[in-house]
């Protein structure tokens, strides 16, 4: 395994709250984003075997995607490394100014708000 190469990020501030995030994804990272939506899936043995039933959980995958996406999008915010929670436990309209964010930087479709960051 070769070491962990020190990557640029940027650092931004959304309402009063620092964030730094990486300035680019390695294609392993968005493989796991995508990965991570498969998680919820569960296949079962069924009376024919040539026809499992499978199971998938909408909710699940999506939680779990968004929870990659800000895993490999953030580094830090304010200071915490435990990114998903330090989310969760913003006030509601940072949280989806940094849903945007991160969805600019996994789909370059998405935009920001760019007056609300800085």
């Amino acid at each position: 395994m070769t070491p962990e190469k020190t990557r640029p990020t940027r650092k931004i501030e959304i309402y009063g709250n620092k964030f730094v995030l990486r300035t680019d994804l390695t294609g392993r990272e968005l493989r796991d984003i995508e990965y991570a939506m498969y998680e919820s899936v569960g296949v079962k043995k069924t009376s024919n075997p040539n026809k499992p039933e499978m199971s998938f959980s909408t909710k699940d995958s999506l939680i779990r995607k968004e929870e990659a996406k800000l895993r490999a999008v953030i580094v830090s915010v304010n200071g915490d490394n435990d990114v998903v929670n330090a989310i969760l436990d913003l006030p509601g309209k940072v949280y989806l100014e940094v849903i945007k964010i991160v969805e600019t930087e996994t789909d370059p479709k998405v935009e920001p708000d760019s007056d609300k960051v800085s």
